[in-house]
């Protein structure tokens, strides 16, 4: 074989040798964006992500992840909303009441995991309305104080402050207490030892 053709040769070699090391797609993460938050409550959150590009391989986990630090992992609190490329939604549940979270998106492929922007957000929550309303259940020894209360999604311990004077002097735990949620319930407890005719 002459060198001119052996020359050519290698050159043709060397020359798909490139394009075949160009062509591999090196070893690489997903890539994914975090969709803003909506619908919060005290409790509850909506967000999800956009895989726009699924890295060296498929996509075979996406969702996001949440905690109340700045850069939250999937070790953290996370949803699982499929597989694949594109657009999802997700839920984020089990918050609590008045505390600032943070989430971003995740996506997760043989490589590793791809994680959008972090975002922020606050639940709902505040302090509780109490509302009074008469005693009932009366007889010679003891009664029954009752009232209402709206926890505003925080966790509520609920009292009664009771006496025969405006000073009160005496407190007892509502059977319903501890309540939460965001809407007013009914709470009560039963008192003894009062004075019949007393005030």
């Amino acid at each position: 074989m002459s060198n001119i053709i052996k020359n050519h040769l290698a050159i043709i070699i060397l020359i798909v040798v490139i394009i075949a090391s160009g062509c591999e797609k090196k070893d690489e993460v997903p890539v994914v964006t975090t969709s803003p938050i909506s619908n919060i409550t005290g409790i509850t959150a909506t967000s999800g992500g956009n895989i726009t590009d699924e890295g060296s391989s498929t996509v075979t986990s996406r969702g996001v992840c949440w905690s109340t630090g700045s850069t939250p992992t999937i070790s953290d609190n996370k949803t699982t909303d499929g597989a694949g490329a594109g657009s999802f939604s997700s839920n984020l549940t089990n918050l609590n009441g008045a505390t600032n979270y943070y989430v971003r998106a995740y996506a997760s492929n043989s490589t590793g995991t791809g994680y959008g922007m972090a975002m922020s957000f606050t639940t709902l929550g505040q302090s509780p309305l109490p509302t009074i309303t008469s005693a009932t259940s009366f007889n010679a020894t003891d009664a029954t104080l009752n009232g209402s209360v709206n926890p505003n999604y925080l966790s509520t311990i609920v009292t009664f402050e009771y006496g025969t004077t405006t000073s009160y002097g005496n407190s007892i735990t509502a059977t319903q207490s501890p309540i939460t949620g965001k809407n007013t319930g009914n709470v009560s407890a039963k008192i003894t030892g009062v004075t019949a005719g007393g005030t």
